[in-house]
């Protein structure tokens, strides 16, 4: 686990800047970035980066921050995985699970009811046989 603090601060003490390697001399702004290091063995280490503002008013922190995030492209890693399916396939999947939800819906309701044989019967075969419709538009998906 790692986290890192950013802040503004004046130059106290002569520094040479971690991107440009220039002197950040006393009385100027500098960006200082901690990064705190927790490793599993236990190991705990922390790095201080100082960066220089120019005159013309760029910073070596932004240029170093764009440079970092070019170097990691960036992927989404949050809610479900993206189905490899066109459009059209999506929303002929949809109305099939939709049959699907609908049905299981009705075998819950007969469950609980009146217990029929044959209307259950009916409703599994149903089942089956969207399953094997939807086989043609990414497969089943695991609850099913």
């Amino acid at each position: 686990m790692s986290s890192m603090r950013t802040w503004v601060k004046m130059t106290k003490k002569r520094v040479r800047c971690t991107y440009c390697t220039k002197w950040i001399e006393t009385g100027y702004y500098q960006v200082v970035c901690q990064y705190f290091m927790n490793t599993k063995s236990g190991k705990n280490w922390v790095k201080r980066m100082h960066f220089c503002i120019h005159e013309d008013g760029t910073s070596c922190w932004v240029e170093r921050a764009i440079q970092e995030l070019r170097s990691r492209p960036q992927t989404e890693t949050r809610g479900r995985k993206k189905a490899d399916i066109s459009d059209v396939d999506k929303t002929q999947r949809i109305k099939i699970m939709t049959r699907r939800a609908a049905t299981m819906q009705r075998m819950r309701i007969e469950m609980d009811g009146k217990m029929r044989p044959s209307t259950i019967a009916h409703l599994s075969a149903k089942l089956e046989k969207l399953r094997v419709e939807v086989g043609a538009y990414g497969g089943a998906p695991e609850g099913w």
